[in-house]
């Protein structure tokens, strides 16, 4: 097996060069972008549908409006929600990976 060594040639330091101000314009460029340009606004990016949920901030909420009206005043206050007793020993499978 025979070993050839060729002089450096001179288009590989152009190729570099290139390269290398290639990288440094795409870097600029994306910095540009990235700090100088205005980011848009969120009113600009929500579609029309969209843009009327802004209304909504206008809106005032009374609790005592909603407390005193008649549907929820007609509910049962008696009634209650019976929810199991958790234990210690109850919190989970004892083990978790053992089939069904």
């Amino acid at each position: 097996m025979a070993v050839i060594i060729q002089p450096n040639q001179r288009g590989s330091r152009t190729f570099i060069i290139i390269s290398v101000a290639a990288a440094l314009a795409i870097l600029a460029i994306g910095a540009y972008y990235l700090f100088f340009t205005p980011a848009p606004l969120i009113e600009a990016i929500l579609p029309a549908n969209l843009q009327s949920v802004a209304d909504l901030s206008g809106l005032q909420f009374n609790p005592q409006e909603v407390l005193q009206d008649e549907f929820f005043s007609s509910e049962d206050p008696g009634r209650s929600i019976n929810l199991p007793v958790i234990g210690p020993n109850s919190l989970g499978r004892e083990n978790p990976f053992a089939a069904f």
